[in-house]
């Protein structure tokens, strides 16, 4: 159960409530990483404990940082040449603020919304994020999991590790695929199509040609 409280003029900002939503939803994995002997292995007895010291998304990063190798972290956090739309996106996030709403219940607070007419219980969904075997060796199938455990949608990369079969048999749930393979997306159960219209050609991300 998603835990709500009052919203503070501190917690106006859009960030408070996706970090609370983003730490419900990966606290469904139930698993963590940590890296040994050059290799990623559950860490089942660390989970509650460092999910509990967890505050806000950025620290998933700072974690990411120390338990990932550089060309893997590297990859997941960086954007193309000088990174100029990665900064402008989360300046642009972080000016989205909410209108607090005085002596209201919050006692029961229904976040239940649809996308697509699909009906889902947060406004929050998984957005396509390539090859993510190489933080975890379960990847994408673990991720599909916890959003069908949390209510929501994963919509699976193009780039993925697994194939959307593989996806589709991890357990029942509603999922969105990133264009190409359509004929086989829609036989594995996959509800839509998501459409990268900002991408006729690949970035050139420095990060990942420093780290060849």
């Amino acid at each position: 159960m998603v835990q709500c409280q009052c919203l503070t003029p501190k917690s106006q900002d859009l960030r408070w409530l996706v970090s609370r939503l983003v730490k419900y939803f990966l606290s469904t994995l139930s698993r963590f990483l940590e890296t040994a002997k050059g290799k990623f292995v559950f860490a089942e007895n660390i989970v509650e404990k460092e999910m509990e010291m967890i505050t806000n998304v950025s620290e998933y990063e700072v974690i990411a940082k120390e338990k990932l190798p550089k060309m893997v972290y590297d990859y997941y956090a960086s954007g193309a040449e000088d990174q100029w739309t990665l900064k402008e996106n989360r300046n642009a996030f972080s000016r989205i603020l909410f209108r607090p709403r005085i002596l209201i219940d919050v006692s029961k607070i229904n976040m239940m919304t649809t996308i697509l007419g699909f009906r889902i219980l947060m406004p929050i969904m998984v957005a396509p994020t390539a090859m993510q075997k190489m933080a975890h060796p379960e990847g994408e199938c673990a991720t599909a999991r916890a959003a069908s455990d949390a209510g929501t949608i994963m919509t699976l990369s193009s780039y993925a590790n697994s194939s959307v079969e593989e996806v589709a048999s991890t357990r029942s749930g509603i999922r969105f695929f990133q264009l190409y393979l359509v004929r086989r997306a829609e036989r594995a159960g996959f509800k839509a199509i998501a459409l990268t219209a900002d991408t006729p050609r690949l970035g050139r991300r420095e990060a990942d040609i420093k780290n060849r």
